[in-house]
């Protein structure tokens, strides 16, 4: 039986770890992603700022500003919108699928309230800047309405990762990625792994293009990504 590798931040591998579990299977925990808050890029929004979450980072980094006003507020569903109405902020958009996805579903939302001036605040990681989706989610937002980007959190890799991932990776194994950072960490890690995984799983159509991309000849292959997360 494969053991199961989960490379996401501890606390965010809880319910994914309790689920593996209950079905008997062996679970390891390399995080392969480690992550901190920035100071919040913004000490205030008036009403017409649109604030764009796409991570429970994100919020995270907002709760530890000490919660400055935001104007409407968009998010991804379900991990970061619900992170949110945990702290009491109802979005006005709440939609699946991404951050594509979520640009399109505030675009619609602008129109039906008869497209006033609007400025989007969106926060976001040194990885995020780089990353295709939100690149196309960019410039859809930019060709109706004023957009913001700006850091509220920082992903790296965590130190000593090649050596934990040689200790966990021996025998049979399988294992799950929640995002592009994940699967860039784990394959820049040095880590010398004897055979490639009996399974992948990947959350969300950027992080198996960054498996598809990265992965060596011979492992296989992702075709159907699970729901959009964050990181």
């Amino acid at each position: 039986m494969a053991t199961w590798l989960i490379t996401r931040e501890a606390d965010d591998a809880r319910d994914e770890r309790e689920t593996l579990e209950a079905r008997g299977l062996q679970v390891v925990c390399v995080p392969c992603v480690e992550t901190s808050s920035l100071p919040w890029p913004w000490p205030d929004a008036g009403d017409e700022v649109v604030t764009f979450f796409t991570s429970r980072r994100a919020v995270s980094s907002w709760l530890e500003a000490g919660r400055p006003s935001l104007g409407a507020v968009a998010a991804v569903a379900p991990a970061t919108a619900e992170a949110l109405e945990a702290a009491g902020v109802k979005p006005e958009v709440r939609v699946e699928g991404g951050v594509v996805a979520l640009a399109q579903a505030v675009l619609s939302w602008w129109r039906t309230r008869g497209c006033p001036r609007t400025r989007v605040h969106y926060p976001t990681s040194n990885a995020g800047l780089h990353a295709p989706e939100q690149s196309e989610a960019l410039r859809l937002l930019s060709k109706l309405v004023e957009v913001d980007r700006q850091l509220a959190y920082e992903v790296r890799a965590p130190e000593g990762l090649q050596q934990k991932l040689e200790s966990a990776v021996r025998g049979e194994w399988a294992v799950t990625f929640a995002s592009p950072s994940a699967v860039h960490h784990f394959f820049s890690s040095g880590a010398r792994i004897a055979q490639p995984p009996a399974e992948v799983q990947c959350r969300g159509g950027s992080t198996r293009r960054a498996w598809n991309k990265a992965r060596p000849e011979g492992w296989p292959e992702v075709e159907h990504p699970q729901p959009e997360v964050l990181s």
